[in-house]
């Protein structure tokens, strides 16, 4: 699961740096706001091609949008509070359907708002079980000028494991 805002080249990047330390992820679920408004329509837009192509290819099983809904509507950006409350409900609720399949979770915060990082991180410490893992990105230089989808060799990027002391213990 990861929070998308601008750069969906956190998904790809992250994919890819799991796989890099033995991770099999075999669906990709990318949570934003309203799809047919920027910046998740472009966001959307360049990183449906990429899952596409790794579910050909065999190295993704599914991949899932999922869009934060703020009553009977998408939510257009985290711009208050109800915004807000609509991104944790609607983070929350990807995470606990995932637990309640007894799913591994890697959650990668680095995408969208600020708020999506926050409610990430409470979320992990209210359901996370211990196999499951918190992410953010960090990459710098050119990869990150050039927003690239992958990396190339000697491209600064890496994936940061954030420890989560879960409140269920």
């Amino acid at each position: 699961l990861a929070t998308l805002g601008t750069e969906p080249q956190v998904v790809t990047l992250a994919l890819h740096l799991l796989d890099g330390r033995g991770f099999d992820i075999d669906e990709v679920w990318v949570l934003h706001t309203a799809g047919q408004q920027e910046p998740s329509r472009t966001s959307l837009a360049r990183l449906r091609p990429e899952m596409a192509q790794m579910q050909a290819q065999g190295r993704l099983r599914h991949y899932e949008e999922i869009e934060i809904w703020d009553g009977d509507r998408p939510l257009a950006d985290i711009e208050n509070e109800a915004g807000a409350r609509a991104t944790f409900r609607t983070l929350y609720n990807a995470v606990r359907r995932a637990k309640e399949e007894e799913r591994e979770l890697h959650l990668c915060i680095a995408g969208g708002r600020k708020t999506m990082a926050v409610y990430g991180m409470t979320t992990a410490q209210l359901l996370f079980e211990e196999q499951d893992h918190l992410w953010h990105l960090v990459s710098f230089g050119p990869l990150l000028e050039e927003r690239r989808m992958y990396p190339r060799p000697g491209d600064e990027v890496s994936l940061v494991h954030i420890p989560v002391i879960r409140w269920s213990i």
